[in-house]
C-alpha cells in the first residue's frame, strides 16, 4: 500500500483555505516549488503539497478516499457555486473569483466549537497562539487537541496552567463549562448538529458564552452547515461598505443588518460559502 497518493482537484487552493479564518492549526512547511501543508485533524497528522490543480497526499489512497475526502469537503458543488454569484454584484464576483478555492472544511465539532469560543473579540494570531498552548500543554504528544473529558478533568496545577498558561482570559470558563457537560453527557455536540439549522442554532445558544456568531460558526465549521453566515464586526463592516443603501437610513441598526443579509437570500443553501469569499477577500486586502 503505498504512502503517496496523487490527484487532480479544481477548486481547491490550501493557501486560501488556511487563511480564510475556518480552521487555526494548519502548519504550511512549502518543499520545492510547492505549497505544502500538514494538517492536524482525527488524532492524525495528514501532509499535502500542491502545485495547481495537482495534488500530492502523503498517505495511501484509502485513508484519502476514507478520510480526507471529506475532511476537505472535495464532494461538494464549488463549481456550481461560483457559477451562481449574480452578473450585477461586482464585489462579490470579485471576492468569488479570488476565494474561488477556499472548501468548507469538515471539522470535528468538539474542536470548531472549541476555536470558536476562543475567537470571541480576537484575531487570527492570536486564536493561534491559544489553540497551539492548548495542545501543547493538555494534547497528546503535545500535538493533537485536548479532548473534552481531558479538559472537563483539569485540578490543582494543571487548572491553573490552563487558566493562566493558554492566554485564554474571560474565554477559559466558558470552555470549560463546554467540556463538562461534553464529558458528562448533558450536552452532545453530535446530536446538536444532526438538528435543522434553527434547532441547532437554538441548541448551541444554550451554552455559556455562545452567541449567534459564535453560533453560526460552529455551525457552519463544526457541523457543516453551509447556509449559516456568520456576521461578526469584519462581515458588519463589509455590509456597510458594500451593501448599505440610502433606503435603510431611517431602520435600527439591527434591521439595516438584516435587511443587508437578506440580499444573499438568492444563496440560500450555501450563504456559508459566499461569506467565506467575502470575508477572506477582504482579509487579503488589508
Amino acid at each position: 500500500m503505498s504512502d503517496r497518493f496523487q490527484t487532480r482537484i479544481r477548486f481547491l487552493n490550501l493557501e486560501q483555505t488556511a487563511d480564510s479564518g475556518q480552521c487555526f492549526r494548519w502548519k504550511r512547511g512549502d518543499a520545492d516549488d510547492s505549497c505544502t501543508y500538514e494538517i492536524p485533524a482525527f488524532h492524525r497528522i495528514l501532509r499535502v503539497s500542491q502545485q495547481g490543480e495537482n495534488f500530492t497526499f502523503y498517505c495511501s489512497e484509502r485513508e484519502f478516499r476514507e478520510i480526507w475526502w471529506d475532511y476537505l469537503d472535495l464532494s461538494g458543488d464549488y463549481e456550481g457555486y461560483l457559477n451562481s454569484v449574480a452578473e450585477a454584484d461586482d464585489f462579490l464576483k470579485a471576492a468569488a473569483d479570488y476565494g474561488s478555492g477556499i472548501r468548507i472544511l469538515r471539522q470535528e465539532p468538539w474542536e470548531a466549537a472549541v476555536s470558536f469560543l476562543i475567537s470571541q473579540c480576537s484575531n487570527i494570531p492570536r486564536i493561534k497562539g491559544c489553540i497551539e498552548k492548548l495542545c501543547r500543554y493538555f494534547g497528546d504528544d503535545g500535538i493533537f487537541f485536548p479532548t473534552a473529558e481531558r479538559l472537563a478533568g483539569l485540578e490543582g496545577e494543571e487548572l491553573s496552567l490552563f487558566r493562566k498558561g493558554c492566554s485564554l482570559g474571560y474565554r477559559d470558563e466558558y470552555i470549560l463549562n463546554l467540556a463538562r457537560k461534553v464529558a458528562e453527557g448533558s450536552f452532545s455536540l453530535e446530536e446538536c448538529g444532526k438538528l435543522p439549522y434553527d434547532e441547532c442554532i437554538g441548541q448551541l445558544r444554550t451554552l455559556q458564552g455562545v452567541g449567534p456568531k459564535v453560533a453560526d460558526c460552529i455551525a457552519l465549521f463544526g457541523f457543516h452547515k453551509i447556509d449559516a453566515f456568520p456576521i461578526d464586526v469584519h462581515m458588519k463592516q463589509i455590509l456597510y461598505e458594500h451593501y448599505y443603501s440610502r433606503e435603510l437610513e431611517k431602520l435600527p441598526r439591527a434591521k439595516q443588518l438584516k435587511a443587508m443579509e437578506e440580499r444573499f437570500s438568492q444563496y440560500t443553501g450555501y450563504r456559508g460559502i459566499v461569506q467565506q469569499w467575502m470575508f477572506a477577500y477582504t482579509l487579503a486586502q488589508r
